[in-house]
């Protein structure tokens, strides 16, 4: 019972989705140089007694090589489903080591025996015998380098989410910073803001110790008087691109303006939404056109602009 809830649980593990995020050629690199380290340090399958062991540690380590570039490069074209990266589990990733042990076995098997033959006539085991014999070690021997690709690819994983969560974040922080910057706030009285964003703001207009706000709700003009003078409404209102002062009692938003007329020496400033002619001081002209003019790159000002005032 206990046994069947273990390997039920490793089942499950391994089936779970894994990012395919290893690199193909650390795959390669990995079993090679194990092996190369292996062979000729502790000297396993009788190496120690023979002749020209560097040789033989070489070609057993170039058929890893081989073994390993044939199971990275050549079985996923021939078994698309299985290496979809789409649908990649931790199973699939593991598999490399079963399978490159596997594919070097047979032919490492082949060339080790032929040596043995050579410098020991008398060996009592075939070779068959050897190969099913050296499988199970291959295949432990594969752990290594495995777990290495594994917790590289999972170190990979986690540093990639911590950096997108970081970037999350911190895009989530600008647009709240954005988002509250586009918002225009006026005070209007003790109890009282009026929250507008910049498209739709229509104009300000200076009365005495009052400003008058004239904005967009609902597609319907509304007004609101604020106790403030046009300085100050200036620093609230004009830090948004579409938005200048025009005149000394006035501010205008210019992505409304349909119209500039000049008539004896002074200009008036048409809007669409309302009926209200807007004057502008020869000082505040042309940064009024520029801003105008940036609004509509393609038309002329009075073609473009008389006719969005007629619709």
């Amino acid at each position: 019972m206990v046994y069947s809830v273990i390997m039920k649980n490793i089942i499950d593990y391994l089936k779970q989705p894994f990012p395919y995020y290893h690199k193909n050629w650390l795959i390669v690199a990995a079993p090679t140089v194990w092996i190369f380290l292996l062979t000729y340090i502790l000297e396993p399958l009788g190496l120690s007694s023979i002749t020209y062991k560097l040789k033989v540690v070489i070609i057993i380590t170039l058929i890893t090589t081989i073994s390993a570039i044939i199971v990275v490069y050549i079985f996923p074209r021939i078994f698309k489903k299985f290496y979809n990266p789409e649908n990649w589990k931790i199973y699939k990733l593991l598999s490399y080591g079963l399978f490159i042990s596997s594919l070097s076995i047979p032919a490492t098997t082949y060339y080790v025996y032929s040596i043995y033959l050579k410098e020991c006539p008398n060996i009592i085991h075939t070779r068959t015998e050897l190969m099913f014999f050296w499988f199970p070690i291959a295949w432990f021997i594969a752990i290594v380098p495995t777990l290495i690709i594994f917790i590289q690819v999972k170190q990979t994983w986690a540093t990639e989410k911590q950096d997108e969560a970081i970037t999350s974040s911190e895009i989530s922080c600008i647009e709240e910073t954005e988002e509250r910057e586009d918002i225009i706030s006026i005070t209007i009285n003790a109890r009282e803001k009026l929250e507008i964003i910049p498209q739709d703001f229509l104009y300000a207009e200076a009365q005495g110790n009052y400003v008058i706000i004239f904005y967009i709700d609902n597609n319907e003009v509304r007004r609101k008087s604020s106790r403030a003078t046009i300085s100050n409404m200036t620093e609230i209102l004009c830090k948004h691109f579409s938005i200048a002062r025009c005149h000394r009692t006035y501010i205008v938003n210019t992505s409304y303006i349909c119209n500039i007329r000049s008539q004896s020496q002074t200009y008036t400033l048409t809007l669409t939404k309302t009926n209200a002619e807007i004057p502008v001081s020869r000082s505040y002209l042309k940064t009024i056109k520029s801003l105008v003019t940036l609004q509509l790159p393609e038309n002329t000002l009075a073609h473009s602009s008389q006719r969005a005032c007629d619709e």
